[in-house]
């Protein structure tokens, strides 16, 4: 008997859900304080906001579903360190995903088995 291959559900852009991390003004300074790529972010709050809007608007433009993703700095910070990890962009990136997916259902269309 042949076996048969799981089917591969390749979402649209409008069912795709994609998070961008979003700060408040402290949150986003302690987030920086503790960076080890502090250099590379923004000098200041409304420079960073600025960019991150710019940014929402471009994602947007592909997946409608793109949302902010509020970084709360304890929660952040306790997470990377509970996995010995630094606080760098790939590591934020890694939790707005982990937070989304916590906090977001499949969509239907999207769930295994479904048939899309």
């Amino acid at each position: 008997m042949k076996k048969r291959k799981r089917q591969q559900v390749n979402p649209s852009p409008s069912d795709t859900v994609v998070g961008i991390g979003w700060y408040t003004p402290p949150e986003w300074a302690r987030v920086k304080t503790t960076a080890t790529d502090a250099d590379l972010l923004e000098a200041t709050f409304p420079e960073w906001e600025a960019m991150a809007t710019d940014s929402l608007a471009m994602v947007r433009k592909r997946y409608p579903n793109a949302t902010k993703v509020f970084i709360a700095a304890d929660e952040f910070l306790t997470w990377r360190h509970l996995r010995a990890l630094p606080n760098d962009a790939k590591t934020r990136a890694e939790f707005v995903a982990e937070k989304l997916r916590a906090t977001t259902p499949l969509l239907p269309s999207t769930s295994p088995g479904s048939g899309r």
